[in-house]
């Protein structure tokens, strides 16, 4: 991400236009435990954005940090159902670029700005939450949909 940015936003500088769209996730917003890894990275994600949103401000290239929550994919869509608080991809994308062209750091979908506000106020009790769901609803799902699978 460092390297793609250092080659593409000079030119994007030069023609004072641009848009750069990096992808984060809900996890940077607080500890998450047996992720810390990716958490982290994520965090650097967001961080780094958030900081050449800033820099390049003004120049017509703007820089876009999304954070996504748990989105059904196909990797688990047999553990989990597409709903209205779990979104699949295609309502994902379609929210997100409605909140991208007005916010410059989004977790891009509506149930996802309600646990980001909801984290930012219990961030000490969100690691807690995220493990117990972790690891009583998803784990043993997607371990009995493996064993099904053999």
């Amino acid at each position: 991400m460092v390297l793609m940015s250092t080659a593409v936003l000079p030119q994007m500088q030069d023609r004072r236009k641009g848009l750069v769209i990096n992808v984060g996730s809900f996890s940077s917003e607080s500890q998450t435990p047996f992720m810390s890894v990716y958490a982290s990275t994520k965090a650097f994600v967001e961080s780094f954005s958030f900081s050449l949103a800033q820099e390049f401000a003004g120049t017509g290239v703007r820089i876009i940090c999304t954070k996504p929550g748990f989105v059904i994919t196909k990797m688990i869509e047999n553990m989990v159902s597409e709903s209205v608080l779990w979104p699949g991809p295609d309502a994902y994308v379609e929210s997100h670029l409605k909140t991208a062209a007005i916010i410059p750091m989004t977790n891009g979908y509506w149930f996802h700005d309600v646990l980001s506000f909801v984290g930012s106020i219990m961030k000490n009790v969100m690691p807690f939450v995220f493990v117990t769901l972790n690891t009583s609803v998803m784990r043993p799902r997607g371990f009995n949909q493996t064993r099904k699978n053999e």
